[in-house]
């Protein structure tokens, strides 16, 4: 009869581990799911009447009553896409990385998943919770990288020495108006991934199982703060430069002055902005704990 008995609780023993087993492994499927809403959100792209947008512009000469369009879906569409990850694609990935914790945590007190199935769920964490801030990361090298581009075109047009057709003009205006914008975004960006690192931290303390991933996450944080700065310094100094240059050019009775007066505004305005985001990353990273 003791023997019995010995064996039914061994063998209760055994079905309950074998259920808590079977309901880890559902939940991890589960919570797999759960991730693929986020790279639903992630896959969107901008609708055309976004990334093919194109306003008219007028000459600044208002005697002149010339217009003309100028494309900025480029920027536009950049826009459209750090919206998406910020109102969507981050708190479905928060969403979907907490619940890839729990679980681990929950089968690591209980041990009752293998160190293969952790291992995936270990690995599909790494993937969900970074993946907000690498699509942060990916925009800004879109941003930074127009910018150049645009910086490289606006600098051509601004040290040609030719009277500008009105056309040219408009374009010049365009460019330069698309760069301040881009230089906000690259700062409002920046703050944006700074801030989600900040709670893929914040979700990953206290557990040796998920410090791998803790670790890759302060990492590229890291990287991205110390890129960011050298290049926003860069430009912050820059861009002063030229505005103090073109100010003075502008000043100057004795120089033939072919040049808009945004362009004094704009640079000092572009300026300020890159100025902002070190200052801004200097301050993530002391908030940053890792």
């Amino acid at each position: 009869m003791a023997a019995q008995k010995k064996v039914s609780s061994r063998r209760r023993v055994r079905n309950s581990f074998n259920q808590r087993r079977k309901l880890c492994q559902r939940g991890l499927k589960w919570r797999k799911k759960k991730a693929k809403k986020q790279d639903e959100y992630l896959a969107l792209k901008a609708p055309e009447s976004v990334s093919k947008k194109s306003v008219m512009v007028a000459h600044p000469d208002t005697a002149s009553h010339d217009s003309a369009l100028v494309f900025i879906g480029d920027v536009a569409e950049i826009a459209y896409l750090v919206k998406v990850n910020k109102v969507y694609g981050c708190d479905a990935g928060q969403d979907a990385a907490k619940f890839f914790v729990e679980g681990i945590r929950e089968s690591d007190s209980t041990q009752t998943v293998s160190d293969s199935l952790l291992g995936q769920a270990v690995a599909q964490l790494k993937i969900t919770a970074l993946k907000s801030a690498n699509r942060y990361d990916s925009l800004i090298q879109l941003s930074t990288s127009l910018f150049d581009r645009l910086e490289e075109q606006v600098s051509t047009m601004l040290l040609a020495q030719k009277v500008r057709a009105v056309h040219e003009e408009i374009a010049l205006i365009g460019a330069l108006e698309k760069m301040k914008v881009l230089a906000f975004t690259v700062q409002d960006i920046s703050h944006a991934e700074a801030m989600e690192y900040h709670k893929v931290l914040n979700l990953l303390v206290k557990s040796p199982r998920l410090q791998e991933v803790r670790n890759v996450a302060a990492q590229q944080c890291d990287q991205m703060i110390e890129k960011l700065q050298a290049y926003s310094k860069q430009k912050s100094t820059r861009f002063e430069e030229l505005s103090n240059r073109f100010y003075q050019a502008a000043s100057n009775p004795l120089e033939k002055n072919q040049n808009p007066p945004e362009v004094v505004e704009t640079f000092s305005s572009i300026s300020a902005s890159f100025k902002a985001t070190d200052a801004k990353l200097e301050t993530c990273k002391k908030k940053l704990k890792y």
